[in-house]
């Protein structure tokens, strides 16, 4: 699937042919090979073959990480699925994650809450995946700067430590293993990381490498959501290369 432009519009094109005309005034390709299209300011859905998945009616709409899409109506969230079927009705003011069809963590007039097949669990300590603010790594000046300035100085002060800390594993070396390794792990609201697993695996006692690194490291700058420390998910890319 091909996407052009004319006159400020883009249309699809399978080779030559066209599938849809020139209409949308915004493209946004997903990691699934569909399109994000918008058209007179209202988002929808383009399959990767082409047809119109979802209409243009949406405020927004972005994906998750099950074939859903959290989706803005008349100012409520809501979540549907590839072919527009509402899975949870607009009812919310925020959606962090979706897990399930039966299970999200949403703000429900004014509160967060895990909704689970069909109640409200109401806790303090959530596990955000899109906190207002991220977890960080430990060692620079706050409230000097812009947040994104905190940001690339939390993230440079650890890609050194991992520089200082990783050993490349023996095995690896020997088999000329190398690439990218995700890991994910929880970061409490004191800070306290937990519970990593590699997300994409590398193998030759690289992933076990990754792990070790992460279970030393310091605690960490906790998440915000609200003006609150919450506890969320951080996904760490970890590259292996021979030199």
């Amino acid at each position: 699937m091909l996407v052009k432009e004319k006159d400020g519009l883009y249309g699809f094109f399978e080779k030559k042919t066209m599938v849809v005309d020139f209409q949308f005034d915004s493209v946004d390709q997903q990691y699934d090979g569909s399109f994000a299209v918008r058209k007179a300011g209202k988002w929808g859905l383009i399959s990767k073959e082409g047809k119109e998945a979802i209409p243009c009616k949406y405020d927004f709409l972005y994906s998750t990480y099950y074939p859903r899409y959290i989706v803005s109506y008349n100012g409520m969230l809501g979540v549907v699925d590839t072919i527009g079927t509402v899975i949870f009705d607009f009812l919310y003011d925020e959606i962090d994650h979706v897990d399930q069809d039966t299970q999200a963590l949403v703000k429900y007039q004014g509160k967060w809450c895990w909704y689970k097949n069909g109640a409200y669990i109401y806790d303090d300590d959530f596990i955000f995946h899109t906190p207002d603010t991220g977890a960080l790594f430990p060692g620079c000046q706050q409230g000097i700067g812009s947040y994104e300035d905190l940001t690339n100085c939390a993230n440079e002060k650890m890609l050194q430590y991992i520089f200082t800390m990783i050993k490349y594993p023996a095995q690896a070396r020997r088999q000329g293993i190398q690439g990218q390794i995700f890991v994910q792990f929880t970061v409490t609201r004191d800070g306290v990381i937990k519970d990593p697993i590699i997300r994409r695996k590398l193998g030759g006692g690289c992933d076990e490498e990754v792990i070790r690194v992460v279970n030393s490291m310091p605690e960490m700058i906790p998440a915000i959501v609200d003006g609150k420390n919450v506890s969320s998910i951080y996904i760490l890319p970890v590259q292996f290369k021979l030199r």
